[in-house]
């Protein structure tokens, strides 16, 4: 049985998948035993055709190679914000440096030259912060300019943001009608919100959030929410998924486990249990999609990935001292774990330059997680965050965010199997759920049925 091939114990039965095939099946331990069997079972056995299923030839995503083809250009246009959101490290009382409209547009036009130069179709424009929306006028330059690029090269264009939503009527105006997507941050109704986003004098958020959430429902923007969820509010995903559902008609719904930052500890604020996460995001899940709305959670399996976040995917990320990265995070955040992220910059002159030997070492870097090679999250989860879960020489034990991504990914197999009794057995099992976050080798080759 080929080494992409795993089987998972739920319940008192076996979860045999293999994500670079989309097979999937639930089976006995007998049956577990003939395929870890060498032929993994007779031709006359009833498991042959799903043993020839799950053995057929699968290339894992390759290593890019060639020229960086960046999927989207993101600006951080400020670090500073206009909230004090109790779990954010981002230091959202400084204001910090904001970029130059020069700078802005002598990044655009070396991305937008990059992109028509190595085959790209689309300027993919996106903002990240602080809160970019402090910067009103920077934002409309960039849209703008972005905008007259695409049609001077011939190529399509797409802008989107991730906002805290406190929008200028001006700015909500401008979004209306020259944005494709926003993400929204809306952490449940306003007790929750408020508790885990206040604005900068301590008051609430939640009133002026929702107007902009519910402004955007009704406009032709794709309306992306995300919730983070600590044990606070972990109980109510359920209702939370309904009641935003059911206001906003939103196009996905995310919800992420806050990250463990002093900020958050000082303010009484953990990351929910792992096992009480993935059974209230599977019900969420089930209530938003008889909405017709996407539940995610960044970590699933969708199709098979070497990274899930910019890393590695040779973007350009470009922040107002001129680097050009990979990643929205802060520098010293990726320093502390040994990481230079920094793939480029824009020159003084305006000259885009890129380090290609820095794009080829984090396109290698993110291809080897030496924690995911025994998980049967490794093409989906594909470890991670590279800063916060598997910097260099990170530790071969499952962590808490392990544990609910295979407790979450199991259970959507299951469903998607028609077996949703089976995934709220095992959610409902202590015993299972320890076993199946616990389990030393997801391989069948390693699996002990």
């Amino acid at each position: 049985m080929p080494a992409n091939t795993y089987a998972i114990p739920v319940n008192d039965r076996w979860l045999a998948f293999a994500p670079l095939l989309n097979v999937a099946a639930v089976v006995n331990t007998p049956a577990v035993t003939l395929l870890r069997a060498d032929p993994p079972a007779p031709e006359d056995s009833p498991l042959a055709n799903l043993a020839a299923n799950l053995a057929a030839d699968a290339t894992p995503p390759p290593v890019p190679e060639g020229p960086a083809r960046p999927p989207f250009l993101g600006l951080i246009l400020t670090r500073g914000c206009n909230m004090a959101c109790r779990y954010c490290d981002f230091a959202a009382g400084e204001s910090g440096a904001a970029m130059s409209p020069e700078l802005i547009s002598q990044a655009l036009a070396g991305w937008a030259e990059w992109v028509a130069r190595t085959g790209g179709r689309e300027l993919d424009l996106h903002f990240f912060g602080g809160e970019p929306f402090t910067q009103p006028d920077l934002i409309e330059i960039a849209v703008h300019r972005t905008r007259y690029l695409a049609q001077n090269y011939g190529l399509s264009s797409r802008v989107e943001a991730t906002t805290n939503g406190l929008l200028s009527a001006r700015m909500l105006t401008f979004v209306r009608d020259h944005f494709d997507s926003l993400v929204l941050s809306l952490d449940g109704q306003a007790e929750d919100h408020d508790r885990h986003r206040p604005l900068r004098d301590a008051s609430g958020s939640f009133r002026q959030v929702w107007a902009t959430a519910q402004a955007l429902a009704d406009s032709p923007v794709k309306l992306c929410l995300r919730c983070c969820v600590s044990q606070a509010n972990v109980v109510r995903l359920p209702e939370i998924a309904a009641w935003l559902c059911a206001s906003l008609q939103p196009e996905t719904l995310t919800f992420e486990s806050l990250k463990p930052t002093p900020e958050a500890a000082a303010a009484g604020l953990l990351a929910p249990d792992p096992g009480q996460f993935a059974a209230e995001f599977i019900a969420a899940r089930r209530l938003a999609e008889q909405h017709g709305t996407t539940c995610v959670y960044s970590a699933l399996y969708d199709r098979p990935r070497r990274t899930f976040c910019p890393v590695g995917q040779d973007t350009f990320i470009v922040a107002p001292d001129r680097s050009v990265r990979s990643c929205y995070l802060r520098r010293r955040a990726w320093g502390t774990r040994g990481l230079d992220l920094q793939i480029g910059r824009v020159e003084a002159d305006g000259r885009l330059v890129l380090d290609e030997e820095a794009v080829h070492r984090l396109r290698v870097l993110t291809a080897d997680r030496p924690r995911c090679t025994r998980c049967f999250c490794r093409w989906s989860c594909a470890g991670g965050c590279l800063v916060t879960e598997t910097p260099p020489g990170h530790s071969l034990e499952y962590t808490p965010f392990c544990w609910q991504t295979r407790l979450l990914q199991a259970g959507v197999l299951l469903e998607r199997l028609g077996l949703p009794d089976q995934v709220d057995r095992l959610l409902a099992d202590g015993e299972a759920v320890a076993r199946l976050c616990e389990h030393p080798d997801d391989r069948v080759e390693g699996s002990a049925a």
